[in-house]
């Protein structure tokens, strides 16, 4: 049972009345199923037993809307940056567009390098990898851990194929970000990625053909990971900033991404979204027109099309 993070009323109150978004509303009833004390609240709740006439003096009431807006604005807010940082997930090459709208500055970010000895094996026969996975021979390992890391990095070589698995502390910033990984030798970026570290983990899979060129068999290299942009910073963004990214975001090329950020849109934006989607009811690929359609429907008093009558 985890008492210290106890539901407050105005959560129990907004589960009763179904006006929790979906990520909270899932996190609530958890905590429910796990805790005694909070389950015997939401059965008096729900069974009548004055609970509300207790919530109903004027401080409780004063006390409700302070937590109101204070945790429905935080969680709100923190909705609204997972399903953009999802969108920008999708669109890793355009990341120093989305650091310009968001005001990002190098210096903010602190950078992880770890320097290690890379035994990777010369390129294998196919009879060979078959013996690796049988043996366990051109198998290698390498945990770095770091006194104050960002990030920890463990490798795994398993024949030809190197796999990068990067980690962050449970209370990093860089818990959900969006980061660049390179793989130098002396100075010189042999290979850059951007990765998503998503609930502080991340990890990039190399094959043969994408090692291959570097020729970093034998070598002694630097894993550097720098991180780009976090979660946390869309959280503080603001509904300004949160308009000029999917404004950009709609001018993808891709349609699926132009169609992906339609669904947002109408997900987060309320009033403010007609106006974004409408352009896109008219779009050249038919997934995003369809996408638009149905997003403006959701919005009929705030569009321009008049409201059919129906005969008595």
């Amino acid at each position: 049972m985890d008492t210290k993070n106890c539901i407050s009323d105005t959560d129990l109150v907004r589960l009763w009345e179904n006006e929790l978004i979906p990520q909270k509303k899932e996190l609530v009833q958890q905590h429910l199923e796990n805790c005694t004390k909070c389950m015997k609240r939401w059965e008096q709740m729900s069974a009548g037993a004055g609970y509300f006439d207790d919530l109903l003096d004027d401080n409780a009431i004063s006390k409700l809307e302070k937590e109101y807006d204070e945790k429905g604005q935080m969680w709100w807010s923190e909705y609204v940056a997972e399903q953009i940082f999802g969108l920008l997930v999708q669109v890793p090459d355009q990341i120093n567009d989305f650091r310009k709208i968001l005001g990002v500055k190098a210096s903010v970010f602190v950078r992880s390098e770890a320097v290690i000895d890379l035994p990777l094996l010369q390129p294998a026969q196919e009879h060979v990898k078959r013996l690796a996975a049988a043996t366990g021979e051109g198998f290698a390992e390498q945990r770095l851990h770091q006194d104050e890391p960002p990030f920890d990095f463990h490798l795994v070589q398993f024949g030809e194929q190197l796999r990068i698995n990067v980690s962050a502390p449970e209370d990093s910033p860089y818990k959900h970000c969006l980061a660049r990984l390179e793989l130098l030798r002396a100075d010189v970026c042999m290979l850059s990625r951007i990765l998503s570290v998503d609930k502080g983990e991340a990890q990039l899979i190399l094959e043969p053909k994408d090692i291959r060129p570097l020729k970093l068999s034998q070598q002694r290299i630097s894993v550097k990971l720098v991180p780009l942009v976090t979660q946390q910073q869309l959280i503080e963004a603001g509904a300004e900033v949160y308009v000029a990214i999917l404004t950009k975001l709609l001018e993808h090329n891709e349609p699926v991404i132009r169609c992906n950020t339609v669904k947002v849109i109408a997900r987060i934006l309320g009033s403010e979204a007609p106006s974004l989607i409408k352009p896109l009811a008219n779009d050249s690929s038919e997934i995003v027109r369809a996408a638009a359609q149905k997003a403006l429907k959701q919005f009929p008093y705030l569009t321009d099309t008049p409201e059919q009558k129906v005969d008595d």
